[in-house]
């Protein structure tokens, strides 16, 4: 397999010894998962959004009760 999946390749062979080495900012990124801290960063910011996004974009938060029409779907009526 020569040609890369992507049109410029993320890593690169190294000068030096065995493997790649990164080359762009998405090489930099899909490297950065081999680092517990890095994942557990990505992790929090991920669910940081989610909530965020859910937050922005939902209705009330609480349960869900009878009579409470604060939280019907628009197509429930």
């Amino acid at each position: 397999m020569d040609t890369p999946v992507v049109g410029k390749p993320w890593f690169n062979a190294r000068r030096y010894g065995i493997g790649w080495r990164p080359v762009t900012w998405q090489g930099w990124v899909a490297s950065g998962a081999d680092n517990p801290a890095a994942i557990a960063i990505s992790v929090v910011l991920l669910v940081g959004l989610l909530a965020l996004v859910c937050y922005l974009t939902g209705g009330k938060p609480g349960p869900l009760r009878p009579g409470n029409d604060d939280q019907t779907s628009p197509g429930a009526k």
